[in-house]
């Protein structure tokens, strides 16, 4: 299953990560009713890209609205920096009282490729925002 980094900080799984399993779960006759936290370990905490140990911290989250990244920066995330996390994408709707930092995985590698990766882009991505300590 594609688990990664997404919802991490979020702390649940996507819903087709969700419906996905629950094929897997069915077709093995399966009964599987456990929690996003008993989940997260078997995935493991080491980057698959660059084979070191994640760390945590606490990262904002950030709201795009409507948005879907453009393949180029699809790909390059899947390959050269899938836990570069700065920032947790919130999604689009702004929850009343929804904290403004989450827990994230990060790689230190991963955050280095993507600084390297967005040197001269029109269009950063995955930054941290400026008032980001």
């Amino acid at each position: 299953m594609a688990f990664n980094n997404l919802q991490q900080g979020r702390r649940r799984l996507l819903f087709w990560q969700e419906e996905l399993l629950n094929e897997f779960c069915q077709s093995q006759g399966l009964v599987l009713d456990i929690g996003f936290d008993a989940l997260e370990p078997l995935f493991g905490d080491i980057c698959p890209v660059h084979r070191v140990p994640l760390e945590r911290a606490r990262v904002p989250v950030v709201h795009k609205g409507r948005w879907a990244p453009p393949l180029d920066v699809i790909e390059a995330r899947r390959e050269r920096f899938p836990f570069a996390n700065f920032v947790v994408e919130g999604g689009c709707v702004v929850v009343a009282g929804e904290e403004d930092y989450a827990e994230t995985s990060y790689c230190d590698r991963c955050r280095v490729e993507l600084i390297e990766w967005n040197r001269g882009r029109k269009e950063p991505y995955g930054l941290p925002p400026e008032d980001f300590d």
